[in-house]
C-alpha cells in the first residue's frame, strides 16, 4: 500500500503503513504480550491497594454542602467508626468474594487492554491496512468524539492536522477504556451470576476481563502505538542508535518505525514532535510513571504485605494470583 498523501509541510505519520512481520518474530511478539499482560496485573494489585487498602480519612466528604451524599456515606459506613477510603469500599461491595472478584476483572481489563494493545495489534497487519480505508460510521462517530481511533492517525495526516493533543491520551485511559468495557463485562457477569457460578474461584472475573479487554483497547491502541511513534522520533531527531539490548527489549514493531523515522530524516521527525503539544507528552510521561509506580507498589504487596496481612482483602493476593 502506498504512503498516504500529506499536505506540503506536514511530514507523513510513520504508523500509516502496514508492515508485515516474519514468522519467526510472531512468537516473540505473543511473550512479549503476555510479560505485559502479567506486568499490568502486578501494577493492578499496587493500584488496587493503593485505592482501596491505605485506610485514608475521607471525612473532608462530609463537609461538601450535599445531603444526599452525607447520607449516602452514612448509610455505607455504618458498621465503621471512621470515614476511610477502605470503609467505602467495604460498603459498596459488602461480600468479600465480590472484592476480590471486581478487582480480578479489573486485573483482567487493564492488563488485556494494554497488553494485547501492545502486542497483537502488532500481530494483525491486515488491521493497520486498513487505517487508510474508507471511514465507517463509527469511525467518524469515534473522531466527532474525539475518542483515538486505528484510521485517526492516517485520516489526520492525510488532512494537515496535528497528532493526538494530551487530554485524549488521558481520557482513553481514565474514561473510554471502562466506559467500552463495561457493558460487554456487565452481560457477562449477569449470565455468569444466574448461571450459579458467583461463589467459585474468582478467576472467573479475570477471565470476563480478559475477555472483554479486545473491546476495551479499541481506544487504548492508538493512544500505545502514539506513544511508540513519539518515542522514535525522539530517538532519530537526536541521533541516537540503537544498542544491543534494544533488539532483545523493545521488539520489532519499535525498531520499524524508528527505520520509517529515519528514512523520513531527522529534520522530519522534529517538525512532527514540535506538532505535539506539551500537554501530550507531559501525558505519555504521566501514564509511564503511574503504571511503573504501581507495578513496584504490587510487587511490594505481592511479596511483603500479603504474606503477613491479616487482612483477607490482601493476604490471599498470592493464592488468587494468575501465572501466564
Amino acid at each position: 500500500m502506498t504512503a498516504a498523501t500529506v499536505p506540503a509541510g506536514r511530514p507523513a505519520a510513520i504508523t500509516t503503513e502496514p508492515f508485515e512481520l516474519r514468522w519467526w518474530q510472531r512468537p516473540g511478539v505473543l511473550v512479549r504480550t503476555l510479560i505485559v499482560v502479567r506486568f499490568m496485573t502486578i501494577a493492578c494489585w499496587g493500584a488496587y491497594y493503593l485505592a482501596t487498602q491505605t485506610h485514608i480519612p475521607m471525612g473532608w466528604l462530609l463537609l461538601l454542602p450535599n445531603k444526599s451524599l452525607h447520607a449516602w456515606l452514612v448509610h455505607i459506613n455504618q458498621s465503621q467508626h471512621e470515614l476511610t477510603n477502605t470503609s467505602i469500599w467495604h460498603g459498596l461491595v459488602p461480600e468479600q468474594f465480590r472484592r476480590h472478584g471486581y478487582r480480578k476483572l479489573y486485573e483482567g481489563i487493564s492488563g488485556g487492554a494494554v497488553g494485547f494493545g501492545v502486542g497483537l495489534n502488532i500481530l494483525a497487519a491486515k488491521k493497520l491496512a486498513k487505517m487508510q480505508a474508507e471511514l465507517k460510521w463509527y469511525d467518524r462517530a469515534e473522531m466527532f468524539l474525539r475518542i483515538p481511533n486505528w484510521k485517526d492517525d492516517a485520516y489526520r495526516a492525510r488532512k494537515g492536522l496535528p497528532p493526538l493533543s494530551g487530554w485524549q491520551v488521558g481520557m482513553a485511559f481514565g474514561f473510554w477504556m471502562w466506559l467500552y468495557a463495561a457493558p460487554p463485562a456487565w452481560l457477562l457477569l449477569f449470565v455468569f451470576r444466574h448461571a450459579g457460578f458467583e461463589h467459585r474461584e474468582s478467576i472467573a472475573y479475570f477471565l470476563i476481563g480478559l475477555v472483554v479487554s479486545p473491546i476495551a483497547k479499541r481506544p487504548v491502541g492508538p493512544v500505545l502505538a502514539d506513544m511508540l511513534k513519539q518515542r522514535a522520533e525522539q530517538r532519530v531527531a537526536k541521533g541516537k542508535r540503537l544498542r544491543w539490548y534494544h533488539y532483545v527489549t523493545i521488539g520489532p514493531v519499535y525498531r520499524e518505525l524508528i527505520r520509517r523515522a529515519k528514512a523520513r530524516g531527522a529534520a522530519a521527525s522534529q517538525v512532527s514532535l514540535k506538532e505535539r503539544s506539551r500537554l501530550t507528552t507531559f501525558m505519555h510521561r504521566v501514564a509511564i510513571i503511574l503504571v511503573v509506580a504501581c507495578f513496584i507498589l504490587g510487587c511490594v504487596v505481592k511479596f511483603y504485605i500479603a504474606p503477613h496481612a491479616h487482612d483477607n482483602d490482601i493476604a490471599d493476593t498470592n493464592s488468587m494470583s494468575v501465572t501466564l
